[in-house]
């Protein structure tokens, strides 16, 4: 966050147009915590990078917006509220949020071995060390939930918030393995889309697409959604739409014709999968 000086929380950037969402951070020797209340539904884009563990809890619920860590793939998830992220020392986040009109917040910690030191060092030690993004652990969720109640509260009491941070850490280090919560590579990811993007005139099947990331049906579904917001049926749908509207901005196609190439049994089906997803009809689409 750019406005504090606490060297454990100077890696957070937030950049809005208007203020800045003023937090500041509890030092706790060895831990910093912070609750951030989002102004109205204002756009930002935010960073992080440093050499703590970093881990957030999201209240938030977005009209729009991604997140990559780097390295990987982006995350378009927008209902992101009790869901969580965990970034290893030296990890480095980015993205972007439209948030939607209601009370969007979030309660971040982080924690840095070096000092605490102790049993805790060396768990973190043992520990998976890969990022995990938006994920859900019902556990530490409620923890830090207590902790975000506490920090949004005047004067916030600090070795209550200092044993729920031990807590959250201890908590996540015994996650059997982060990487359970992972996603697909960039190469995955991009085999994976560029086949839905040149086969779209045709119907997929889940196991034909787990088959080009070579992963089990189960594996790729949680791993593709986590990777892009959605879900294999709702991203293909997205881009037969997205074709649609090139043909028809570009084209002198019949609705059949457009129907056909984009993978819709009948032009009924078109218009009302076009409806859903845009909120327009063909019609006022085509007239605009």
């Amino acid at each position: 966050m750019k406005s504090n000086n606490d060297p454990r929380t100077e890696g957070l950037q937030l950049s809005f147009q208007s203020e800045e969402p003023m937090a500041e951070p509890l030092s706790l020797g060895g831990f910093a915590a912070w609750h951030v209340e989002l102004p109205t539904d204002e756009a930002f884009e935010y960073s992080w990078s440093d050499n703590t563990l970093y881990l957030a809890l999201h209240d938030i619920q977005l009209d729009d917006g991604e997140a990559s860590v780097e390295g990987g793939p982006r995350t378009t998830l927008r209902d992101l509220r009790g869901t969580l992220t965990m970034l290893p020392p030296g990890h480095a986040i980015k993205g972007w949020s439209k948030p939607a009109r209601r009370r969007n917040s979030f309660t971040a910690m982080t924690f840095d071995p070096s000092v605490v030191g102790g049993e805790l060092e060396e768990r973190f030690k043992q520990a998976s060390t890969d990022a995990a993004v938006y994920f859900r652990s019902g556990v530490l969720e409620a923890t830090m939930r207590e902790l975000a109640g506490l920090l949004s509260g005047s004067n916030p009491d600090r070795l209550h918030a200092e044993t729920l941070c031990f807590l959250a850490t201890v908590e996540l280090l015994k996650e059997p393995k982060l990487a359970a919560f992972g996603t697909l590579s960039p190469k995955q990811l991009r085999d994976v889309t560029d086949y839905i993007a040149a086969n779209l005139h045709r119907q997929f099947e889940l196991a034909e697409l787990a088959g080009v990331a070579g992963l089990s049906r189960f594996h790729f579904a949680r791993a593709f959604k986590r990777s892009t917001g959605r879900s294999p049926h709702q991203y293909v749908t997205s881009r037969r739409i997205d074709e649609a509207k090139q043909l028809l901005e570009h084209g002198n196609l019949r609705l059949d014709a457009v129907a056909s190439r984009v993978g819709f049994g009948s032009v009924t089906q078109l218009r009302r999968t076009f409806a859903k997803v845009t909120g327009l009809t063909l019609q006022r689409f085509q007239d605009r």
